[in-house]
């Protein structure tokens, strides 16, 4: 579902959306981002979420086989 964005649906590296996304989600914990443009995390990542349109996020980690394997995520045009 997307409304007023462009939809990311796909297959995408996981370090596309970070360090500290690839960090948390291998440790099986959410991660969440309230404001993607003031967020100090997102400094090697900043400029593909403005690209996306993101500017809020909350992913949750699938763990398979005790493997980080997919996340799905909710993600927001507006800080949360």
């Amino acid at each position: 579902y997307t409304d007023g964005v462009d939809s990311i649906v796909g297959s995408y590296r996981s370090d596309s959306f970070g360090a500290e996304f690839v960090r948390l989600s291998q440790l099986g914990q959410p991660y969440v981002v309230e404001d993607a443009d003031a967020d100090p995390r997102l400094a090697d990542v900043r400029d593909a979420y403005r690209q996306a349109q993101i500017r809020a996020v909350i992913s949750i980690p699938i763990i398979k086989g005790g493997r980080f394997v997919a996340g799905m995520a909710l993600h927001q045009s507006t800080p949360r």
